[in-house]
């Protein structure tokens, strides 16, 4: 299978040449398939977020190629660049990033705005996904009468609306309760099982590797480590992931401890 992500001898650094200089990104190298669910996984100033927003598009200032379906990013022009990002990747984030002004079904159809879709098609899209997440009682409402699990639901239709191959989700379960979660998380479980998105997930919480089946781990800048696995089901429960709850707390342990003596 042809990789849809390419990523080759890619650096981010910031101050270049003063004493201040920070290698956010060193010489990574990386691909991803279609329809893979990736984890991006390492502490805090690790590197995990910014190599995200590379992929994006939205980080452009870095060394080296990223080449997204054949396109590289390098050679797009800012109109073109954008247009990427708008059909091709969907970004949710930890803080969500709604419009506090504008009510939920506003939110949720503004890149259809952006796209110059039609009044009705960009409201019969917008309900559609809204109704898919349990949402159109709340399509007056402004975000800040949302739960925080409601308001992550809204975003992720908001990266929807669009269509894109590609989901990039920031700490997308950092503000949220357990339960919440575990409910956006099989959100995008089913995005990737069930519509063949691609999804990369940027977390610090070892609970949730399970779910990928490709996983980075990063530690000052750079990769360490690639490791693949049979991720769990949808259906399975994210605390135990499929086995008692004992033996997932101490495998989650485990994989801690190798994580940082690998490092």
């Amino acid at each position: 299978m042809e990789p849809i992500i390419k990523i080759k001898n890619l650096s981010v650094i910031y101050d270049q040449s003063l004493s201040s200089e920070v290698r956010a990104l060193d010489n990574i190298n990386l691909e991803i398939n279609p329809q893979e669910f990736v984890i991006i996984f390492g502490p805090s100033g690790c590197g995990k977020s910014t190599l995200l927003y590379a992929i994006s598009g939205m980080e452009t200032h870095y060394f080296g190629e990223i080449l997204i379906a054949g396109e590289n990013l390098a050679k797009l022009s800012a109109l073109k660049l954008a247009q990427f990002r708008r059909n091709r990747t969907g970004l949710v984030f930890q803080a969500y990033n709604l419009i506090p002004t504008l009510n939920v079904l506003t939110n949720v159809l503004l890149p259809q705005i952006f796209k110059g879709a039609s009044a009705f098609t960009r409201l019969k899209k917008a309900k559609k996904l809204l109704g898919k997440f349990g949402l159109l009682t709340f399509v007056s409402r402004l975000p800040q009468f949302l739960s925080g699990g409601q308001q992550q639901r809204v975003a992720i239709a908001r990266a929807l609306i669009n269509n894109p191959d590609i989901i990039l989700a920031d700490e997308p379960l950092g503000n949220l309760d357990s339960k919440s979660a575990l409910e956006v998380m099989k959100i995008l479980k089913e995005l990737n099982e069930k519509e063949s998105k691609t999804i990369i997930m940027v977390t610090h919480e070892a609970l949730y590797l399970k779910y990928a089946e490709k996983i980075i781990y990063m530690k000052d800048g750079g990769i360490i480590k690639i490791e693949t696995q049979k991720p769990i089901e949808v259906g399975e429960s994210l605390e135990m992931g499929g086995e008692p709850a004992g033996t997932r707390h101490i495998k989650v342990k485990e994989r801690i401890d190798k994580y940082l003596v690998s490092s």
